[in-house]
């Protein structure tokens, strides 16, 4: 016995050595494991056990009792309690005569115990940073200014959630802590350049707590700011977003929503859509009774797209879509949070048990054909979780594994409504968004899905809080003060105005200052500058009434000169103050015109003291003030001048000359075609289907008719159509549209020119096309000449004429057949030009190889390739 004693004493002795080592390590590495205990860990760790070792004990007691054992000695009732906690050896002795249940029973009790003792212990402390009144009006601020970049926004200012500013105050992240998650929902709120530290701020936080970090349903644009802090991101499923203006129940992919909007509005249904401000508060009691009473379960569902305090009345622009029969009773309800300033966001949607088929998809189409009223532009609907999985699933083709996942989340549906959900919006035909779900480590993904289900209420919840706080009465006039605001300021929304731009504005308002609107209506009319810059030195005599720009003024003192521009013409005009007053002085001149004005000038032509034409003004007026300085002589960068054409025409007059010469040629071209008997006409832009060629459409949609349309890429169809309606020869000359590329010489939008005539054939559209050019060169040139350019690489440009009929070729098109060239041989003798071949007989024309090829041997085959940049060409007989 003795030696049983000092064995069992040095084995107790020993198991010390790695016990103390284990703590040693823990001690070492605590720096990575900082978070905080709850206030009273220490005692309801020590109150648990002692509560639950006595409970033990006594469950002993109680059973030695009842088994008529000798409870009465107290060793052994200790040796069984002790054994059970794992003590052995010489701190106890074996529980000699109990009986195994006994023992079975206390050693139960003491593991369940000693669990509760270390998950109270550990369990995660709650910070200080709960809310408060001060967060909730400083998230609405924040909210008011950047609301409108995430739906989920207002949620944030959920009562349960803790709030975690930028050091700027910029922006904030909320969250709830359930089950050790600190959980967010949705993008952070405020200013995108403020939510990196906002992110790390919280994220900080969460460690310091010893909380995992997790976001349930951050949008694409928030999931890649948490990405950019080192969170992993998962897709969570899509949010349905529903826009009035492109909603319409006459599609034909609308007809079951249509067919129930119908079916309810038959019941006696009627709707009404109004701010919780318009509502009465005895009425708005009822409706959050009738929502409370009208909930499916006992458990209220939702985080991330639920506000849990219906009726606030913090929440005065929450949004009430009811249903009502002709008595006035209630059968369904839609109740919908802001979502910025032009936004809504599903909040609550109930339905009275007995309420007729169809009262869902009227409300929402009753909410749709409001919009407009509420300055609504979009309209959040709900989570479809996993849509892709069903969306993928009804896909032609579509796998074993997707067909066997929707299946599996199909079974699923009866207790989470995943399908189901996903229906009930599908129809709506919503523009789906991705969600994702944030983690700041995969590890954690199981305790975040715990804790999103308890968040959600798809998990039991006890001890949950039941009392909402709501805001007192100074805090409350703050928000409705924050509301009442615009929801735009004015002033941020004006252009940024540069020195020189404000040096006019301060000129301009001097103007008025003195009785003098710089923009005047029903100014008296003035001859342009063109009607005497031409005038010769006999001519320079008269008064004369002009206009033009302002391009220079210099001041010589009692004298001051102006140049004036129109186009090409340049005038000088002269100001003396012996021959002006006060008011039209030159002083004035010099102080309130700048250049780029364009002023009315009355005065006299003459000459200057050298001898210079000039007007000698008597008077002048601005007609219009130019807020912006105009660069005459210096503004020659290509880039700039593509993208100020009205810059460059005023600095660069000759840039209008190919604007003047294209509507000569239109001009021409409808005038001959006109003159021969073709009727014009006008044939729709927009198409159902696009056709007439084979090229790429813009795409658009109609609001009026709720279909998607095209942008016509040739009007080839509808002119056919009426032509066989007998309305020919008809022509139209209108706007293409084609979505393809563009370079100099392809646009995606031109004019293009299509004419038919009945009964007419190849000749006729020949002869026409001749006459056609001819009749244009002429508008252009004055005669039918054709503009060559002087030697290659020049810009200098000749004309050549093209007179009498043009020659009748025919031009056979090159044929590659497995690499080969096929040639094509001439008839009698041929000459080669740059542009191609022509031939003696009118029979036969060949393009040559290249512009570089050397004449062909006449008797010999013509190869004929085709030229990217050569055409066939109608030449004029010699």
């Amino acid at each position: 016995m003795g030696e049983d004693w000092s064995l069992g004493l040095v084995l107790d002795m020993t198991a010390f050595i790695p016990a103390l080592a284990v703590l040693a390590v823990c001690w070492w590495v605590r720096p990575a494991f900082p978070g905080r205990l709850r206030p009273g860990s220490w005692t309801t760790l020590v109150g648990t056990l002692v509560i639950g070792l006595g409970l033990a004990a006594l469950i002993t007691w109680a059973l030695l009792t009842y088994m008529e054992r000798d409870a009465t000695d107290p060793n052994l009732v200790r040796a069984i309690v002790l054994h059970a906690l794992g003590f052995a050896g010489v701190l106890t002795t074996q529980p000699t005569g109990a009986p195994p249940f006994v023992t079975q029973v206390a050693s139960t009790v003491v593991s369940i115990t000693v669990i509760l003792a270390v998950v109270l212990f550990t369990r995660s402390s709650r910070d200080n940073g709960t809310w408060t009144q001060d967060h909730e009006l400083s998230l609405r601020e924040l909210l008011r200014s950047h609301g409108d970049l995430d739906s989920l926004g207002y949620f944030a200012t959920r009562r349960d959630k803790s709030v975690v500013f930028s050091r700027d105050g910029k922006a904030a992240v909320a969250y709830d802590v359930v089950a050790g998650v600190a959980l967010a929902a949705g993008d952070p709120i405020g200013d995108p350049h403020s939510w990196d530290d906002a992110i790390l701020r919280w994220k900080g936080q969460a460690r310091w707590y010893g909380w995992a970090p997790a976001v349930l349903g951050a949008s694409e644009d928030g999931a890649r700011a948490y990405i950019a802090d080192g969170f992993d991101v998962f897709a969570l499923g899509d949010e349905a977003i529903l826009r009035p203006d492109t909603y319409r129940l006459n599609n034909t992919s609308m007809t079951g929503v249509r067919r129930s909007v119908q079916r309810a509005r038959r019941a006696g249904l009627t709707a009404k859509v109004r701010r919780q401000s318009e509502i009465p508060e005895v009425e708005l009691v009822e409706l959050v009774a009738m929502a409370d009473a009208w909930r499916d379960g006992g458990t209220e569902r939702g985080f991330s797209m639920a506000l849990d305090r219906r009726g606030d009345p913090a929440d005065r622009r929450t949004v009430w879509v009811t249903a009502h029969d002709a008595s006035g009773k209630c059968y369904g309800m839609l109740s919908l949070v802001p979502w910025g300033a032009t936004g809504l966001s599903l909040d609550t949607m109930r339905r009275h048990p007995e309420a007729p088929n169809g009262t869902n998809e009227f409300l929402v189409t009753s909410l749709m054909e409001a919009g407009g009223d509420l300055g609504i532009v979009k309209v959040s609907l709900n989570f479809a979780f996993l849509r892709g999985v069903f969306a993928d699933a009804e896909r032609l083709g579509a796998g074993v594994i997707t067909r066997l996942n929707s299946s599996v989340l199909g079974g699923l549906d009866r207790f989470f409504q995943l399908e189901r959900l996903y229906r009930a919006n599908q129809k709506f035909e919503p523009q789906w968004v991705p969600r994702y779900v944030c983690l700041d480590s995969r590890l954690s993904l199981p305790r975040v899905l715990f804790a999103m289900g308890r968040a959600e209420g798809f998990l039991p919840t006890y001890f949950r809080r039941t009392q909402v706080p709501r805001v007192d009465e100074a805090h409350l006039a703050a928000i409705h003060e924050l509301e009442a605001r615009p929801a735009i300021d004015a002033a941020s929304l004006a252009p940024r105005r540069g020195d020189q731009t404000q040096v006019r504005l301060d000129h301009a308002a001097a103007l008025r200052a003195e009785g003098r609107e710089p923009y005047p209506i029903g100014v008296a009319p003035a001859a342009p500058l063109g009607s005497v810059s031409g005038r010769s030195e006999e001519q320079w005599a008269g008064t004369v009434r002009l206009t033009g720009r302002v391009r220079a003024v210099r001041d010589h003192g009692g004298v001051a000169f102006a140049d004036l521009v129109e186009g090409r013409d340049v005038v000088q005009v002269l100001l003396e103050a012996a021959s002006t007053g006060p008011e039209h002085g030159p002083s004035a001149f010099v102080r309130s015109v700048d250049g780029g004005d364009v002023i009315v000038v009355d005065g006299r032509l003459g000459h200057s003291r050298n001898g210079t034409r000039a007007v000698l003004v008597d008077s002048w007026q601005i007609v219009a003030k130019a807020l912006h300085p105009i660069p005459f002589g210096a503004f020659n960068d290509p880039e700039t001048r593509l993208r100020r054409r009205e810059t460059d025409l005023i600095v660069h007059p000759e840039a209008a000359d190919m604007l003047r010469v294209r509507s000569a040629v239109v001009r021409s071209l409808r005038a001959t075609l006109e003159g021969e008997g073709y009727l014009e006409v006008d044939t729709p832009i927009l198409h159902t289907v696009h056709g007439g060629a084979s090229a790429r459409p813009f795409t658009t949609f109609s609001n009026a008719y709720g279909v998607d349309l095209s942008m016509r890429i040739a009007p080839e169809l509808y002119l056919k159509r009426l032509v066989v309606a007998g309305l020919g020869p008809l022509f139209e000359i209108g706007r293409n549209f084609r979505n393809e590329g563009a370079d100099a010489t392809h646009n995606p939008e031109f004019t293009s020119l299509e004419a038919y005539e009945p009964f007419g054939d190849y000749t006729t559209m020949r002869l026409l096309t001749e006459r056609l050019v001819k009749n244009a060169a002429t508008a252009v040139h004055g005669s039918p000449v054709l503009p060559l350019r002087v030697r290659e690489g020049s810009a200098s440009w000749s004309t050549s004429p093209r007179r009498g009929r043009w020659s009748r070729c025919s031009a056979r098109c090159p044929r590659r057949s497995a690499g080969r060239s096929i040639s094509t041989p001439t008839s009698r003798s041929c000459s080669t030009s740059r542009a191609g071949t022509t031939c003696r007989s009118t029979r036969r024309w060949a393009p040559a190889r290249s512009s570089r090829s050397s004449t062909p041997n006449s008797s010999s085959p013509t190869p004929c390739t085709r030229r990217s940049t050569s055409t066939s060409r109608w030449r004029p007989r010699r």
